[in-house]
């Protein structure tokens, strides 16, 4: 069986880091820090599923754009971010929204 593909973007390393053994035996997961890399990825690419943080700098919401690219070629989206940017990401065409926590395991991202 083929695996999906999940491009996944934030800024932090750490998030990253919390993709667990049992979401990599399900997804072929492409791993991206910055808004440019993404929108490049998405354009050169199929993925199942692009997770993005809201805000990959300190100036801006660029996973709002990130969202909007990969929801103009089909692609399921979520945004995740340690504000409550819910209506925005839903309004930009994401297909979900998860709260990252400080100081703990995110375990809305281990589940996806």
């Amino acid at each position: 069986m083929k695996k999906r593909k999940l491009l996944l973007v934030d800024d932090m390393k750490e998030v990253h880091n919390k993709i667990t053994p049992d979401i990599r035996k399900r997804y072929e997961v492409d791993s991206v820090f910055n808004e440019q890399e993404a929108l490049n990825r998405i354009k050169q690419n199929n993925y199942d599923l692009v997770i993005t943080d809201c805000q990959l700098s300190d100036s801006g919401f660029e996973g709002l754009n990130i969202i909007r690219a990969a929801r103009s070629k089909g692609f399921r989206t979520i945004m995740m971010s340690k504000g409550n940017y819910r209506k925005e990401a839903l309004r930009a065409g994401a297909n979900g929204f998860i709260f990252k926590k400080e100081n703990r395991g995110n375990e809305d991202l281990r589940k996806i």
